[in-house]
C-alpha cells in the first residue's frame, strides 16, 4: 500500500508519530465508542466467515481493509488494524498481514481458521495468541 508522500503506513507512523498518536483518542474512548458496542454480543461463526471472505475480496481488488479486532470479554485486545495482504497456508487457512498502529515497526498477523470458522491473533502487539473476533469497520 502506498500512502502519498510515504512508502508505507510504517514509514508514515515513524515520520509522523506525534500526529498519528494525537489522532488516537485513548483507550477509554475507544472502548465506549458506538461502533464498539457490538463486541458485547455473540456473533455466529458464519458471520466471522463472511468477514474473512469480504476482506479477501477487498484485498484482491487492491483495497486495504480496516478490522476491529477483539477478544472481549478479556480487556486485552480492542482496537483496529488494517489488513493489506493475505495468503493461504497449506491447510487453507487465511493469513492476513496487518498494520497495527500500536506496533508500526513490523507487520502483524491475524489468521482465519477455515475449519473452526474463527479468527485468531497470531501476531498482534501486546496480545496473547488465541481466538479473537473481527468486524469490518466502514
Amino acid at each position: 500500500m502506498v500512502i502519498p508522500g510515504y512508502a508505507s503506513l510504517y514509514e508514515l507512523s515513524r515520520a509522523q508519530e506525534a500526529a498519528v498518536k494525537e489522532g488516537m483518542v485513548g483507550r477509554f474512548w475507544t472502548l465506549v465508542h458506538w461502533t464498539n458496542w457490538r463486541v458485547v454480543f455473540p456473533f455466529p461463526r458464519w458471520h466471522q466467515e463472511r468477514v474473512a471472505r469480504e476482506a479477501m475480496t477487498e484485498l484482491q481488488g487492491g483495497r486495504p481493509v480496516q478490522l476491529l479486532v477483539t477478544n472481549f470479554p478479556t480487556w486485552e485486545l480492542n482496537h483496529t488494524v488494517v489488513a493489506y495482504a493475505y495468503r493461504l497456508d497449506r491447510a487453507g487457512n487465511v493469513l492476513f498481514t496487518v498494520y497495527d498502529p500500536n506496533d508500526p515497526r513490523e507487520p502483524g498477523r491475524v489468521t482465519f481458521d477455515r475449519a473452526a470458522r474463527r479468527f485468531e491473533a497470531s501476531q498482534l502487539y501486546d496480545t496473547h495468541p488465541g481466538p479473537i473476533r473481527a468486524f469490518r469497520m466502514y
